[in-house]
């Protein structure tokens, strides 16, 4: 029994380590919990029951183990460094002495093991839920465990799920029922219950993520369109790509916003925009594949390197803006990696407005067939009319387009759920601009590039992602789900394709979450240890310098918090023990703390009258000594006196080094 609680503790806390990103040795957590579990075992045979002493003692001596091990002795350079708290020593402690008290619990109480298996659940469904949204696989022990078994992550964490919960059972089962027979039948019979009932929650799970994965509003087909009108999925905060940009870049006109361009679409089929041939700045070969575009352009452009590293698959890259030349990398962790990664040198805005008022829309190297794909108008008369509304008499192209844009913005309401159930065969747009006006990015940009072509202004739709620049760290951008985007792009001369995307004042329902810090830092981390990156010799030293002022933090918190604990020893310790010596060692610590000491030629007795003279204390001597209601609150101190005296270390020095008083 001890042998198969090991076991699942062991499966257990190699689940947890992994969720919560604690790197550990297993061999060692093994040998912890085997320790543990059967000196658990032996202390439950023993009528042994000063448990309280035992946790005490054992907690104190794993964080001095803890504080002990953080100290790393580095022999280069003869330099002296204090690494920072060892989180996988505390595991180790912790994991060992959690063993060795459930086990001597459980042992007398299958209550426990059912609330024990209760709590770990929570532990691992909200560690999935918070930093994986479920994603099983970015777990290294599920994916490993899933490769070993040879099946699926869905199989193996059911297959675990229904293991750990069949031990749990059979202890229950064997503390209340009597006969083997009847352990054996009963527990073996609400295994396979509890086993089906976990395979299909994790399995209902495990498609509801699916589903999550193929965002129906911006998905990552290599379809015609990738975009759906019938409502916006991509809510789930999945991380889907890291990106670092290896050079500073900043678009004044977009900023925060930054936009990572997919794919176009700019071909009417009479119901939405689709993809086209005449797109030839984007990308149009797989990841994997090696692929230049080349351009004309270059006013108000710089080059911006950037190194994706994909989570998930993606049927195309991406860049910021224009990307020139797409380059394959190794894969620096396929267990995290999935998609793959590689590099692009993209040919990067920075616009200001001021660019665009005197500019000509398209390009004088466009033919007729060029012009009239860009321009070419939706059937539906009302997007005209609306838009020669909106526009009034202006004639400067720019400024119709900033009008168009503000309409959307001051009129429209941004929704992820617009609930239009428009048929097949009819304009999934109108609903969004003639009708409720609740929509999002697809019906948008669409709404904007047909009221744009009605006007004769070339534009098409980019799709990729839009994220926040503020939510980088050291160069790094996390990619969500939820950043998956599309907006209308509009040609003007030797500027190229411009970004004008409407962001609506009001906002019925969204998306916005923080990045998951910590998710982030471990791919950093990963990114940067599998591809040599160090950091400069500068940043080195104030990491460096920042763990060791953590180090002593600590240290100094933990001296404080023991030099606390002793004084409030030697103050109230009588109210705990309730016996005259304490009481004694209380008054006299109160005394000397608040009072003052005596002189080495002064008898006690002739303190202590001195003090009473003082009307320091209102009972006599003999009472404050001897008298069984009598405590340190009989003392006639003031509380400001109190507060100072505390942190006098007069009786401390008295009690551990005069050793009188």
């Amino acid at each position: 029994m001890v042998f198969i609680r090991t076991v699942a503790l062991f499966l257990i806390g190699s689940l947890l380590s992994n969720i919560y990103k604690v790197e550990i040795n297993y061999p060692i957590l093994a040998l912890c919990l085997v320790a543990g579990a059967y000196a658990g075992y032996l202390m439950s045979l023993s009528r042994l029951r000063k448990v309280p002493m035992l946790l005490g003692s054992s907690v104190i001596g794993v964080l001095g183990y803890a504080i002990l091990s953080s100290l790393s002795f580095s022999l280069d350079s003869l330099k002296l460094e204090a690494s920072f708290f060892r989180w996988d020593i505390l595991f180790y402690g912790f994991s060992g002495i959690y063993a060795f008290f459930s086990t001597a619990f459980a042992s007398k109480s299958a209550g426990f093991l059912l609330i024990e298996g209760l709590i770990f659940a929570v532990f691992i469904l909200l560690g999935l839920e918070e930093t994986r949204d479920l994603n099983l696989s970015m777990s290294r022990f599920i994916y490993t465990g899933a490769r070993v078994l040879g099946v699926s992550d869905i199989q193996f964490i059911t297959i675990f799920g229904g293991l750990v919960a069949g031990t749990y059972l059979f202890g229950i089962f064997y503390r209340i029922y009597s006969t083997s027979i009847t352990r054996g039948v009963v527990s073996w019979t609400i295994f396979v219950l509890i086993f089906a009932l976990i395979a299909s929650i994790t399995i209902a799970r495990h498609y509801e993520e699916t589903s999550l994965k193929k965002p129906m509003g911006v998905s990552f087909d290599n379809a015609p369109s990738p975009l759906s009108f019938d409502s916006f999925v991509g809510t789930s905060q999945q991380a889907t790509a890291l990106v670092k940009l290896n050079t500073t870049y900043f678009d004044p006109r977009t900023s925060p916003l930054l936009y990572f361009r997919e794919t176009a679409l700019s071909k009417f089929n009479g119901r939405e925009l689709v993809k086209s041939e005449f797109n030839k700045d984007v990308p149009t070969l797989p990841v994997s594949a090696l692929q230049e575009i080349s351009t004309s352009l270059g006013f108000a452009r710089v080059f911006l390197n950037q190194t994706m590293y994909l989570l998930i698959n993606h049927s195309l890259p991406f860049s910021v803006d224009l990307g020139l030349k797409y380059r394959p990398l190794p894969n620096p962790n396929p267990e995290k990696f999935f998609g793959g990664a590689f590099t692009v040198l993209s040919f990067s805005p920075i616009f200001y407005d001021q660019y665009f008022y005197e500019r000509q829309l398209g390009s004088p190297d466009w033919d007729k067939n060029t012009w009239d794909h860009y321009t070419e108008k939706h059937h539906d008369p009302r997007y005209e009319e609306l838009a020669r509304v909106i526009v009034g008499n202006e004639l400067n192209k720019f400024r119709v387009i900033r009008r168009l844009v503000d309409y959307i913005n001051k009129n429209y309401i941004y929704t992820v759920k617009p609930n239009h159930n428009v048929p097949p065969n009819e304009d999934p747009v109108a609903p969004f601009l003639f009708g409720d006006k609740r929509g999002y990015c697809v019906h948008i940009a669409h709404a904007l590039v047909y009221m744009f072509r009605s006007l004769n202004i070339p534009s098409r739709i980019g799709v990729g992602y839009a994220t926040d620049i503020n939510q980088s760290r050291d160069g790094y951008i996390l990619l969500r789900m939820s950043d998956r985007h599309a907006w209308p792009e509009v040609y003007f001369d030797q500027l190229g394709w411009v970004v004008f995307d409407a962001q609506p004042e009001q906002v019925e329902s969204h998306v916005d979450a923080p990045v998951d810090e910590e998710l982030l830092k471990s791919l950093i981390k990963e990114v940067e240890k599998n591809d040599g990156i160090d950091s400069n010799n500068e940043k080195q030293d104030e990491k460096a310098k920042i763990k060791a002022r953590n180090f002593w933090s600590i240290v100094g918190a933990l001296v404080l918090l023991s030099y606390v604990l002793i004084k409030a020893y030697l103050w109230f310790g009588y109210l705990v023990f309730r016996t005259k010596k304490h009481l004694a060692l209380s008054i006299l610590s109160v005394i000397y703390d608040c009072l003052g000491g005596r002189k080495t030629t002064e008898t006690l007795e002739d303190f202590l009258s001195k003090i009473d003279a003082n009307k320091n204390i209102t009972l006599s001597i003999l009472e404050t000594f001897f008298g069984t209601s009598v405590g340190i609150e009989k003392l006639n101190i003031s509380p400001f006196r109190r507060v100072v005296g505390f942190f006098n270390p007069v009786s401390f020095f008295r009690y551990f080094v005069i050793k009188r008083w």
